[in-house]
């Protein structure tokens, strides 16, 4: 007999489908590869694979694994006035550096390399000068993403001329940020007020600056899924 085209329901309340004897809660047979399940809830797509919830609920995602999404990174480097020269909570300036992305979660890594530059101190060694990395939704005001973790800034520490006027931030980081429709990132940083002694407040993010070894720095984003 041929059981093909056959559904059942067992008494355990089993479905087969292609089958008479199902083995599972919804157990099918075909013998056409590619033909036995199909689900089409919009989220379908080539490459993608079925993933669930924590309710168990189903739907068709990328691998995590799959790819990452490359940033932008101007070839020279990028020199803007800090949002606001008097509060120190503002010396912040965007970097020119920028990344799209479509929703979903998603480790955003980068390396950045910047320095003060207008009015500095003096040159100093004292450990109170430091900066840090973090990410907005827009390149003109510091309107923050959807974090997914308590971090939402990266330090980066003094580098090569830290006993300078113009000390060298570098560093790597990573910060977890949430995409529910397809947005922009924009990469900036931010600077103690330690590192000047005026108004005239600039941060330079030196970018795709090409060097002995460089470029230098780096932006991209590696989806994932949270449990």
């Amino acid at each position: 007999m041929d059981v093909a085209d056959d559904v059942v329901v067992t008494s355990a309340g089993n479905v087969g489908i292609g089958t008479n004897s199902p083995q599972t809660k919804v157990d099918i047979r075909s013998t056409t590869q590619g033909k036995g399940f199909r689900l089409q809830d919009g989220s379908q797509g080539n490459g993608k694979v079925l993933t669930t919830d924590g309710n168990g609920n189903g739907s068709w995602k990328t691998p995590g694994v799959a790819y990452a999404k490359l940033g932008t990174i101007p070839a020279n480097p990028v020199t803007n006035p800090v949002l606001d020269a008097t509060s120190d909570s503002e010396h912040i300036a965007y970097s020119g550096m920028s990344i799209e992305l479509t929703p979903g979660d998603y480790q955003v890594n980068f390396t950045a390399w910047i320095s003060p530059q207008g009015d500095n101190v003096a040159a100093t060694l004292a450990n109170n000068r430091f900066a840090s990395i973090f990410f907005s939704t827009s390149s003109t005001a510091n309107i923050p993403p959807t974090y997914l973790s308590p971090i939402k800034s990266v330090i980066i520490q003094k580098l090569y001329s830290e006993g300078s006027i113009h000390p060298d931030y570098y560093g790597s980081g990573a910060i977890p940020i949430k995409i529910t429709t397809t947005t922009t990132l924009y990469l900036w940083a931010y600077v103690s007020a330690t590192n000047w002694n005026g108004d005239n407040k600039l941060i330079t993010s030196y970018n795709g600056l090409a060097g002995s070894y460089g470029p230098y720095t780096q932006l991209y984003a590696v989806p994932f899924y949270i449990e």
